[in-house]
Formats: structure tokens, sequence, C-alpha cells
């Protein structure tokens, strides 16, 4: 898999010209390799972005060059603000932990970066083994009238949903997948200190908040996928 090595504002003004954004971290790496069904999704992205301080360490220790870092929760946002101006840009929210997270974050980006938010929806817990919920889904948003629909669902789910949706007839849509994004842009839920995120440390304080769920991502999967990374390198050299 190959990660784009884009500044912010290149991206930017990718974005019209793609179909499907991700933003990649370390737990991505690692589910990619356990869950077929995630790595046929994630292929089929055509903007792929770096979302890790660890993985742009990596990439700069393996092939000295750094790649540059986007984050997803500092993407979306900006996204909104580059082309609060183009009134062609519609944006559809699809995620959020309940209908409030869904709701006050298409209020506070309106609010903030003056976006285009023309829809906004919650599923249900267990919706995508509801065919019914799927149609529901591609019908709302084909009503809004939206051209950008971003996923907030956590991943693999989120970007599972977006490879479905893109073979429906939102298939001229753009899907970018936003992870905990709305959440966070509700004001519902805190992110991480900006200091944490500058030395590297943002999943030290997620762990903290959410330790019995992030344990085996950050203290088990992560490792196991950083050695994996070295040893194929080296190996290749030899």
């Amino acid at each position: 898999m190959e990660i784009d090595n884009l500044s912010l504002e290149e991206s930017l003004k990718r974005l019209k010209k793609v179909k499907f954004v991700v933003t990649t971290n370390i737990d991505h790496l690692y589910n990619l390799r356990e869950n077929p069904a995630f790595l046929k999704a994630y292929k089929e992205a055509d903007m792929v972005l770096c979302d890790s301080k660890i993985i742009s360490a990596i990439s700069g220790f393996l092939f000295n060059s750094r790649l540059r870092q986007i984050a997803g929760s500092d993407y979306f946002p900006a996204a909104c603000k580059f082309y609060n101006k183009d009134p062609s840009f519609k944006i559809f929210l699809l995620g959020g932990t309940t209908p409030m997270h869904a709701k006050k974050a298409a209020a506070n980006l309106k609010k903030k970066c003056k976006a285009r938010i023309v829809g906004y929806f919650s599923p249900p817990f267990g919706f995508e083994k509801n065919e019914d919920e799927i149609e529901r889904i591609i019908h709302l948003i084909n009503e809004s009238g939206a051209n950008l629909i971003a996923v907030g669902l956590g991943s693999p789910k989120q970007e599972l949903l977006i490879s479905r949706l893109r073979h429906s007839s939102l298939h001229n849509c753009t899907f970018m997948a936003i992870g905990a994004t709305i959440d966070f842009q509700s004001g519902l839920l805190k992110r991480c200190p900006r200091v944490y995120t500058n030395i590297g440390l943002e999943w030290f304080y997620r762990f903290v908040q959410e330790p019995r769920r992030l344990f085996k991502r950050y203290f088990i999967n992560g490792p196991q996928i950083i050695l994996d990374l070295m040893t194929v390198n080296s190996a290749k050299h030899h």
C-alpha cells in the first residue's frame, strides 16, 4: 500500500478530484494484515494520507524520507474551511456516537467553518447488517444533494461501509473516512490537548481515557506491526 506524501494544502486541492480518502495509522496497518475485507476496501482509496507520527518516523528511518503527517481530525474541518465559498461543495455527516453528536457537530461546523452541511445521520447499532438501514442511508444522502460524505464510524466499519456505498447510486460522491471527528466537532468528546499531539503522545492520552479498549491496540498490535515492518525491511536488505 502506498501512502501519499502530501502537504495539507496539496491534499485539500486534490480533494475534489478523488472519490475515497483515508488517513492511515498504525492500527489500520495491523488490521489491513488481519482483515481481508478491510484490505479490499482500503485498496479502493485514491488518496491515502499519513495520520501517524510513528508511521512518519518509520518512513524516515527505512526510506530516508519522512511522510508528512495530516491528522484526520484536522483534515476534515480544514476541508470545510477551504471549500466554504464553493457552492458546489455540499457535505453530509454520517456517524457520531449518538444523533446528538451528529446534530451538534453539524451546527458547530456551520458556525466555525461556514461549512455547507446539508444533512447528518447517526445510524443505529448494527445497521450494517440491515439492508433496509443501508437503503435508508443512501436515500437520506441522495435527498440531501451532498457530494462529500464524511463517514465517522470508526475503523474498519467506516471503510467497509464506504466501499459498499460507492457501489450504489452514490458512486459519484467523494467519501472521507474520519474516525471520531464528528464526536470531536460536536464538543461532546474532548480531543487530546495539542501539547500531547505535538510530542507524539496522543496515543498515551487516549489510552489513559480508555485503557481497557485500547490496551491491545497500543501495547500488543501496534508494537507487533512496527516490529514486522522493521523485520521485512531488514530482510530485503540482506
